[in-house]
């Protein structure tokens, strides 16, 4: 049934290939308003500094840190404020474009495909954002707690002298973190699901019907969720290779890899509507086909 779902929310995200295009967008706005105050710094301060040519190979810390000296401004302050610009945007489009996608998947109508969209869109906003809110909250919660716990059980191994002790405690650390942030991820999907195919207001009830299908039928969701990720794994592989093989010494190549770049991103939302998609198919399979009252 896995791959069935899959494979149907493959042929969903190729079929509405403007979902695909609005969840582009909706990524792509975010990132230009948080990086056009980095920009402006950075074209303004380094336009005619020598050491600004080693950031063609790639930025890194090392290099950001040899810059900041060329310059007095509150650098590492514009940066996290362009973070904190693209932290807070993409938590207050998320429920946006999530809502307008549940609604095209869900609609059988014929109304034209932006009708459909801002009506979900506009419909769910408040309530998926609360519940956006609530899963940030209590996985959060979940994955420091669940992590403490481990590290606590870890502790004589890291402690033991085994020169690899310390590595394995951290890597199990960050497997558990990612395994239930994983869950949460999933929970929340899932909650927006029921949520929309009931028309339900019911915030709390609604993420934890989320919460109950997930943990009954984790592997399934799991494994959706997984082989989704694989072929996400392969594009950041492909990408980084590119990056690897492929210089930014020119104003062509330059142009290229953003091309590329936004390539990436396309595929990687194309890939999002998708698992939208196959655990909507998963749900009416295992919930019995519910629609909305």
């Amino acid at each position: 049934m896995t791959l069935k779902c899959v494979v149907s929310g493959a042929g969903a995200a190729w079929r509405n290939r403007g979902l695909v295009f609005c969840f582009w967008i909706g990524s792509l706005i975010p990132a230009i308003l948080a990086a056009a105050p980095l920009w402006f710094w950075w074209s303004a301060a380094f336009n005619r500094a020598p050491e600004a040519d080693r950031a063609l190979n790639g930025l890194s810390l090392g290099l950001l840190r040899e810059l900041v000296q060329y310059d007095r401004s509150a650098v590492w302050g514009i940066a996290l404020t362009g973070s904190l610009i693209a932290l807070l945007l993409s938590t207050l489009a998320n429920p946006l474009f999530n809502g307008g996608a549940v609604e095209v998947l869900l609609s059988r109508d014929q109304r034209p495909f932006l009708s459909r969209f801002f009506s979900g869109a506009g419909r769910y906003y408040l309530r998926y954002l609360a519940l956006l809110l609530l899963t940030l909250a209590m996985g959060g919660v979940a994955v420091v707690v669940s992590g403490a716990v481990v590290r606590l059980a870890l502790r004589p191994v890291a402690n033991s002298g085994w020169v690899p002790g310390a590595v394995v405690s951290g890597l199990s650390v960050g497997a558990v973190g990612l395994v239930v942030a994983s869950f949460f991820y999933m929970v929340l999907d899932y909650a927006r699901i029921h949520m929309a195919m009931r028309d339900s207001r019911r915030v709390v009830r609604d993420w934890i019907r989320g919460l109950h299908f997930v943990a009954r039928h984790f592997v399934r969701c799991a494994a959706i969720l997984g082989t989704l990720a694989l072929f996400l794994g392969a594009l950041f592989a492909a990408y980084t290779v590119y990056r690897s093989l492929v210089p930014s010494g020119s104003w062509t190549l330059i142009a290229l890899t953003f091309v590329v770049q936004q390539l990436f991103t396309y595929l990687r939302v194309g890939l999002r509507t998708s698992l939208l998609a196959s655990e909507l198919e998963l749900y009416r399979g295992m919930a019995g086909g519910e629609t909305r009252s």
